[in-house]
């Protein structure tokens, strides 16, 4: 009868082979039900009896030293040497005792795991040298050269990543350079630029003189000539009458070239005014246009005209129109006799609406006049001063509003003298009528003398460069950059000129160039003023504006001189009485209240 379990016999992973148990050995059973094993006893009849044996798991790392497997229900048994924990060695002593925390040190001699499984070659058993390695031992290296040897290598890596560093640091400075490099040439290309568009303009303006600035360029082009012909003159002629007539011909010289300018400016009058008075008839024949609260024009619903607008024409619109027509038919030369006449009648006609006036009366009975001279076959370059008669009576009859009602709401000054009533100021020391508008809007910008302004009280040089700064354009930006200060709209251009020219000098504080000059603030804190202000150029200004304070950006030397230009602009614009109230300023120092100006505010 074959025994119920069987060696099995099982190889290790050296190839040794395990022998198989013999009969003598001690045979462990298990339970079919349970699965429990049990143990035969000696002396007991061949019924076992169950006896439960306790088993403490093993939770090491069990090594492969052979074992068994079950043939019925193939459950594996190891040796009994691998299912046992080793016993934990108990500390007696205390731990924190000296003796017991110095260690003794002892040869003791231990099997690895590796050695447990080695197996070599013996008779009955091959095993393959093929995966051999031979180890030669080296020379021997000190933990001194190591330490060495790796603190060199450190400084090599340290070198290598600060040059990688130093590069990228390089790179970006080039960078920086060639930016900054590029920024000088476009700002040099952009000055370049303005100072030509400037002199063409200038040129143009002087050519073409329409403007008051152009013909303060023409007239300092004049005197710019003539103190330089002066000083030539002067300096070449040997005799004394020889200067005297050359003196007298450039004095003829000029008064031909100033006769020249004033042929211009007759000229230029003229097309002003023309160009205001076809402004005029233009805003009367407009239609009607409405805006919303949010400023966009209100539309229409199934709207045919431009998009985005409502227009409406209105009677008075309408009526605006047709004599805005007749005006520039009345305007308009070479029209040959037939044509006139029609546009006479149309005149006649029109202004026969209201016979009982003089204006309408006079207007009809100077086109009949001329309308019996062209029916007698007078030359039309005989009835010049006659029509331009009529256009002038016409136009004062476009502008009444009893005939143009749409005039009312373009004109400037009211035709009722009741609307100026209540509106309007005496001065005392001029004794002129004039708006009291900017005491309503500004309280404190009209005194009783405001016309008086300083540049009025004292004398104040003309522009000696107009074609350089351009005061007008100085008090724009000066109302943009400043809204909420108040002397900016006090003062007049006057005032400004000689801010900029006699106290100033026209030069920049910094650079002491004359172009793109503008006037900023020299403390933000403060409000601007003529003792608060700063003349530089408007590239000065950016680096200006990034101090936080004066004290940040500038010197002793510069405060002094900035300090001095205040001083000067509180002397001289403390004549104004409208003024008085921002000159005082008061000081802590010595818990006194001390006048800074050095002239009486009262």
């Amino acid at each position: 009868m074959e025994h119920p379990l069987e060696g099995t016999q099982d190889w290790d992973e050296n190839g040794a082979v395990h022998p198989l148990p013999d009969d003598s050995s001690p045979v462990h059973y298990e339970d079919p039900v349970n699965n429990t094993p049990i143990t035969p006893q000696e002396n007991e009849t061949p019924d076992f009896i169950p006896t439960k044996v306790v088993i403490d798991p093993y939770t090491g790392k069990k090594q492969w030293l052979g074992g068994w497997r079950h043939k019925l229900n193939h459950n594996e048994f190891h040796n009994a040497e691998t299912q046992t924990n080793r016993a934990i060695k108990k500390i007696t002593c205390e731990r924190n005792d000296r003796d017991a925390q110095t260690y003794e040190y002892k040869n003791v001699t231990f099997q690895t795991s590796q050695e447990a499984s080695t197996q070599m070659t013996k008779p009955g058993h091959y095993v393959s040298t093929r995966d051999d390695v031979i180890i030669t031992p080296g020379e021997y290296t000190l933990a001194d050269t190591i330490a060495k040897r790796r603190n060199n290598a450190a400084i090599v890596i340290q070198k290598y990543f600060r040059r990688y560093l130093a590069k990228i640091i390089t790179a970006q400075l080039k960078e920086d350079r060639e930016a900054y490099e590029n920024w000088l040439e476009e700002e040099k290309e952009r000055i370049e630029e303005e100072r030509r568009k400037r002199r063409q303009k200038n040129l143009e303006g002087r050519l073409n003189p329409r403007s008051k600035k152009d013909f303060d360029l023409v007239w300092a082009a004049l005197t710019s000539w003539r103190n330089e012909q002066v000083a030539l003159i002067r300096a070449n002629s040997e005799t004394l009458a020889e200067q005297k007539a050359a003196l007298a011909t450039l004095e003829e010289q000029v008064a031909q070239l100033v006769a020249a300018i004033g042929r211009h400016k007759i000229r230029a009058n003229q097309e002003t005014k023309d160009l205001k008075i076809a402004k005029f008839l233009n805003s009367c024949a407009a239609p009607r246009k409405w805006k919303a609260k949010d400023g966009k024009w209100i539309s229409m619903v199934n709207w045919t005209g431009e998009p985005g607008q409502f227009e409406m024409e209105t009677g008075y619109t309408l009526r605006a129109k047709e004599l805005r027509d007749l005006y520039n038919a009345l305007k308009m030369e070479g029209l040959n006799r037939e044509e006139r006449i029609d546009m006479l009648l149309t005149l006649k006609n029109i202004v026969a609406g209201v016979p009982d006036c003089k204006l309408t009366k006079e207007l009809i009975g100077l086109a009949e006049r001329e309308a019996e001279m062209l029916v007698r076959g007078v030359n039309s370059s005989l009835l010049n001063g006659l029509r331009a008669r009529i256009l002038h009576l016409y136009l004062q009859f476009c502008r009444d509003p009893k005939f143009n009602p749409e005039a009312a709401r373009h004109l400037t000054v009211p035709q009722d003298a009741e609307a100026l009533r209540s509106k309007v100021v005496k001065m005392g020391s001029s004794s002129n009528y004039l708006s009291h508008w900017p005491l309503a809007i500004w309280p404190y910008a009209a005194p009783p003398n405001f016309e008086l302004t300083a540049a009025h009280r004292g004398k104040v040089n003309p522009n000696p460069h107009p074609d350089i700064i351009d005061i007008k354009q100085v008090m724009k930006e000066l109302k943009k950059k400043y809204p909420d200060s108040d002397l900016v709209y006090v003062m007049a251009e006057g005032d400004i000129r000689h801010l900029v020219l006699n106290i100033w000098s026209m030069k920049s504080a910094l650079s002491h160039t004359q172009e793109d000059l503008t006037l900023c603030k020299w403390k933000k804190s403060e409000s601007w003023s003529p003792w608060n202000c700063f003349l530089i150029t408007k590239r000065e200004e950016e680096a200006h504006a990034s101090f936080a304070s004066p004290e940040d950006g500038y010197g002793p030397i510069m405060f002094q001189k900035v300090h001095r230009k205040h001083l000067q602009a509180r002397q001289y614009f403390s004549r104004v009485k409208g003024m008085s109230r921002f000159l005082r300023e008061r000081s802590l120092g010595d818990g006194l209240c001390q006048e800074v100006t050095g002239v009486s505010l009262i």
